[in-house]
Protein backbone atom coordinates (compact mmCIF):
# COMPACT_ATOMS: atom_id res chain seq x y z
CA UNK A 1 0.00 0.00 0.00
CA UNK A 2 2.70 2.50 0.98
CA UNK A 3 4.59 1.91 -2.24
CA UNK A 4 1.58 3.20 -4.21
CA UNK A 5 2.30 6.68 -2.89
CA UNK A 6 6.08 6.87 -3.16
CA UNK A 7 7.37 8.86 -6.11
CA UNK A 8 7.50 6.83 -9.32
CA UNK A 9 11.08 7.79 -10.17
CA UNK A 10 12.31 6.55 -6.78
CA UNK A 11 10.49 3.22 -7.11
CA UNK A 12 11.85 2.88 -10.65
CA UNK A 13 15.42 3.47 -9.48
CA UNK A 14 15.00 0.87 -6.74
CA UNK A 15 13.82 -1.66 -9.32
CA UNK A 16 16.76 -0.85 -11.60
CA UNK A 17 19.22 -1.39 -8.75
CA UNK A 18 17.55 -4.65 -7.82
CA UNK A 19 17.62 -5.85 -11.42
CA UNK A 20 21.26 -4.88 -11.93
CA UNK A 21 22.43 -6.50 -8.70
CA UNK A 22 20.62 -9.74 -9.55
CA UNK A 23 21.75 -9.76 -13.19
CA UNK A 24 25.47 -9.12 -13.29
CA UNK A 25 25.52 -8.51 -17.04
CA UNK A 26 22.54 -6.92 -18.78
CA UNK A 27 21.80 -4.50 -21.57
CA UNK A 28 19.56 -1.49 -22.00
CA UNK A 29 16.85 -3.38 -23.89
CA UNK A 30 16.48 -5.99 -21.14
CA UNK A 31 16.19 -3.31 -18.45
CA UNK A 32 13.72 -1.24 -20.48
CA UNK A 33 11.55 -4.33 -21.06
CA UNK A 34 11.71 -5.28 -17.38
CA UNK A 35 10.80 -1.75 -16.28
CA UNK A 36 8.16 -1.23 -18.95
CA UNK A 37 9.71 2.07 -19.91
CA UNK A 38 11.95 3.55 -22.62
CA UNK A 39 15.67 3.12 -23.12
CA UNK A 40 16.08 6.87 -22.68
CA UNK A 41 14.41 6.78 -19.25
CA UNK A 42 16.54 3.84 -18.09
CA UNK A 43 19.74 5.50 -19.31
CA UNK A 44 18.79 8.73 -17.53
CA UNK A 45 18.01 6.83 -14.30
CA UNK A 46 21.33 4.99 -14.40
CA UNK A 47 23.20 8.27 -14.82
CA UNK A 48 21.29 9.70 -11.82
CA UNK A 49 21.92 6.56 -9.75
CA UNK A 50 25.68 6.81 -10.22
CA UNK A 51 25.53 10.32 -8.78
CA UNK A 52 23.02 9.67 -5.99
CA UNK A 53 24.64 6.42 -4.82
CA UNK A 54 28.26 7.46 -5.15
CA UNK A 55 30.24 5.39 -2.64
CA UNK A 56 27.55 2.72 -2.38
CA UNK A 57 27.34 1.27 -5.88
CA UNK A 58 29.04 1.69 -9.22
CA UNK A 59 27.19 1.10 -12.50
CA UNK A 60 29.54 0.75 -15.45
CA UNK A 61 28.83 0.41 -19.15
CA UNK A 62 31.08 -1.79 -21.27
CA UNK A 63 31.03 -2.46 -24.98
CA UNK A 64 30.42 -6.04 -26.11
CA UNK A 65 30.28 -7.64 -29.54
CA UNK A 66 26.89 -6.23 -30.53
CA UNK A 67 25.68 -4.11 -27.63
CA UNK A 68 26.58 -2.15 -24.50
CA UNK A 69 26.57 -4.21 -21.30
CA UNK A 70 25.83 -2.75 -17.88
CA UNK A 71 27.46 -4.04 -14.70
CA UNK A 72 26.62 -3.01 -11.14
CA UNK A 73 28.80 -3.55 -8.08
CA UNK A 74 28.35 -2.66 -4.42
CA UNK A 75 31.23 -0.61 -3.05
CA UNK A 76 33.08 -0.35 0.25
CA UNK A 77 31.11 -3.13 1.93
CA UNK A 78 27.73 -1.52 1.22
CA UNK A 79 24.61 -3.72 1.34
CA UNK A 80 21.49 -3.75 -0.82
CA UNK A 81 19.58 -2.53 2.23
CA UNK A 82 21.79 0.57 2.47
CA UNK A 83 21.15 1.27 -1.20
CA UNK A 84 17.41 1.02 -0.60
CA UNK A 85 17.49 3.34 2.39
CA UNK A 86 19.56 5.89 0.50
CA UNK A 87 17.11 5.97 -2.41
CA UNK A 88 13.97 6.13 -0.28
CA UNK A 89 15.59 8.87 1.80
CA UNK A 90 15.05 11.12 -1.25
CA UNK A 91 11.26 10.66 -1.09
CA UNK A 92 9.53 13.89 -0.09
CA UNK A 93 6.33 11.91 0.46
CA UNK A 94 8.06 9.79 3.12
CA UNK A 95 9.60 12.92 4.67
CA UNK A 96 6.15 14.49 4.86
CA UNK A 97 4.64 11.33 6.36
CA UNK A 98 7.50 11.19 8.88
CA UNK A 99 6.79 14.79 9.90
CA UNK A 100 3.20 13.92 10.85
CA UNK A 101 4.14 10.60 12.48
CA UNK A 102 6.67 12.27 14.79
CA UNK A 103 4.82 15.56 15.33
CA UNK A 104 3.95 14.97 18.99
CA UNK A 105 4.42 18.66 19.82
CA UNK A 106 1.98 19.76 17.10
CA UNK A 107 4.44 21.85 15.08
CA UNK A 108 3.00 23.95 12.28
CA UNK A 109 3.11 22.54 8.77
CA UNK A 110 5.13 25.60 7.74
CA UNK A 111 7.98 24.13 9.82
CA UNK A 112 8.10 21.23 7.39
CA UNK A 113 8.15 23.64 4.41
CA UNK A 114 10.97 25.66 5.94
CA UNK A 115 13.02 22.57 6.82
CA UNK A 116 13.06 21.32 3.22
CA UNK A 117 12.78 24.69 1.44
CA UNK A 118 9.74 23.72 -0.63
CA UNK A 119 6.90 25.86 -1.92
CA UNK A 120 3.44 26.00 -0.36
CA UNK A 121 1.89 24.36 -3.42
CA UNK A 122 4.38 21.48 -3.38
CA UNK A 123 4.02 21.02 0.37
CA UNK A 124 0.23 20.89 0.29
CA UNK A 125 0.26 18.41 -2.60
CA UNK A 126 2.40 16.19 -0.38
CA UNK A 127 0.05 16.72 2.56
CA UNK A 128 -2.99 15.75 0.49
CA UNK A 129 -1.14 12.64 -0.65
CA UNK A 130 -0.38 11.72 2.96
CA UNK A 131 -4.01 12.27 3.91
CA UNK A 132 -5.08 9.94 1.10
CA UNK A 133 -2.68 7.26 2.34
CA UNK A 134 -3.92 7.66 5.92
CA UNK A 135 -7.53 7.29 4.82
CA UNK A 136 -6.57 3.98 3.23
CA UNK A 137 -5.47 2.69 6.65
CA UNK A 138 -8.37 4.28 8.59
CA UNK A 139 -6.38 7.17 10.04
CA UNK A 140 -6.59 10.93 9.59
CA UNK A 141 -4.82 14.22 10.36
CA UNK A 142 -5.91 16.58 13.12
CA UNK A 143 -3.80 19.60 14.12
CA UNK A 144 -0.97 18.13 12.05
CA UNK A 145 -1.00 14.91 14.08
CA UNK A 146 -2.16 11.46 13.04
CA UNK A 147 -5.40 10.38 14.69
CA UNK A 148 -8.04 7.72 14.15
CA UNK A 149 -9.64 4.60 15.52
CA UNK A 150 -6.18 3.04 15.80
CA UNK A 151 -3.90 5.86 16.88
CA UNK A 152 -0.84 3.68 16.79
CA UNK A 153 1.15 4.75 13.74
CA UNK A 154 3.43 6.90 15.87
CA UNK A 155 4.17 4.14 18.39
CA UNK A 156 7.80 3.24 18.73
CA UNK A 157 8.60 -0.11 17.15
CA UNK A 158 12.02 -1.53 17.83
CA UNK A 159 13.92 -2.78 14.77
CA UNK A 160 16.73 -5.22 15.49
CA UNK A 161 19.50 -4.39 13.02
CA UNK A 162 21.13 -7.84 12.98
CA UNK A 163 20.52 -9.89 9.83
CA UNK A 164 19.46 -13.33 11.13
CA UNK A 165 20.16 -16.41 9.03
CA UNK A 166 18.73 -19.13 11.26
CA UNK A 167 16.38 -19.81 14.15
CA UNK A 168 19.37 -20.64 16.33
CA UNK A 169 20.85 -17.18 15.87
CA UNK A 170 17.54 -15.52 16.68
CA UNK A 171 16.93 -17.66 19.76
CA UNK A 172 20.18 -16.38 21.23
CA UNK A 173 18.76 -12.87 21.52
CA UNK A 174 15.10 -13.69 22.25
CA UNK A 175 15.75 -13.60 25.97
CA UNK A 176 16.70 -9.93 25.66
CA UNK A 177 13.63 -8.94 23.64
CA UNK A 178 10.74 -7.83 25.85
CA UNK A 179 8.90 -5.51 23.46
CA UNK A 180 7.35 -5.83 19.98
CA UNK A 181 10.28 -6.09 17.61
CA UNK A 182 10.83 -6.35 13.87
CA UNK A 183 13.88 -8.43 13.00
CA UNK A 184 15.58 -8.74 9.62
CA UNK A 185 16.28 -12.14 8.14
CA UNK A 186 17.68 -13.81 5.08
CA UNK A 187 14.90 -14.62 2.58
CA UNK A 188 15.78 -18.33 2.60
CA UNK A 189 14.82 -18.70 6.27
CA UNK A 190 11.97 -16.18 6.53
CA UNK A 191 9.18 -18.76 6.76
CA UNK A 192 11.14 -20.92 9.20
CA UNK A 193 11.61 -17.98 11.54
CA UNK A 194 7.97 -16.87 11.28
CA UNK A 195 6.85 -20.34 12.37
CA UNK A 196 9.44 -20.71 15.13
CA UNK A 197 9.44 -17.43 17.06
CA UNK A 198 6.98 -15.83 19.44
CA UNK A 199 4.37 -13.35 18.23
CA UNK A 200 6.17 -10.26 19.51
CA UNK A 201 9.01 -10.92 17.06
CA UNK A 202 8.16 -10.39 13.40
CA UNK A 203 10.78 -11.56 10.84
CA UNK A 204 10.94 -9.41 7.70
CA UNK A 205 12.88 -10.66 4.70
CA UNK A 206 14.97 -8.23 2.69
CA UNK A 207 14.69 -10.12 -0.57
CA UNK A 208 13.03 -7.47 -2.70
CA UNK A 209 12.64 -3.74 -2.18
CA UNK A 210 8.92 -3.12 -2.77
CA UNK A 211 7.82 -6.31 -1.06
CA UNK A 212 9.87 -5.42 2.01
CA UNK A 213 7.92 -2.21 2.48
CA UNK A 214 4.64 -4.13 2.32
CA UNK A 215 5.95 -6.65 4.87
CA UNK A 216 6.95 -3.87 7.24
CA UNK A 217 3.54 -2.23 6.83
CA UNK A 218 1.79 -5.48 7.69
CA UNK A 219 4.10 -6.04 10.64
CA UNK A 220 3.45 -2.60 12.08
CA UNK A 221 -0.28 -3.02 11.44
CA UNK A 222 -0.36 -6.19 13.53
CA UNK A 223 1.67 -4.57 16.29
CA UNK A 224 -0.61 -1.54 16.20
CA UNK A 225 -3.69 -3.67 16.83
CA UNK A 226 -2.08 -5.55 19.69
CA UNK A 227 -1.14 -2.43 21.67
CA UNK A 228 -4.14 -0.29 20.78
CA UNK A 229 -5.40 0.06 24.35
CA UNK A 230 -1.96 0.97 25.67
CA UNK A 231 -1.64 3.75 23.12
CA UNK A 232 -5.10 5.14 23.84
CA UNK A 233 -4.30 5.24 27.56
CA UNK A 234 -1.10 7.14 26.80
CA UNK A 235 -2.88 9.67 24.57
CA UNK A 236 -5.63 10.27 27.14
CA UNK A 237 -3.09 10.71 29.90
Amino acid sequence: MLTNYIEKDIKRKCLICDFLLKNKHTNLDEMAEYMGTSRVTVRSDIHALNEELDGLISIQMKESADDWIYQCQLQYGASERQVLYKLYDNSMFLKCLAFFVTNVEEHKFTDFMDEYFISHSHAYRLKHKVEEFLRDIDLSLENNRITGVEQELGRKVKVHETMFNSTRELNEVLAEIDEPTIVLCHPNCEMELKEAVQVTVIPVSLAFFDRDLIDVENAIQSLRRKEHEKRLAYLRG
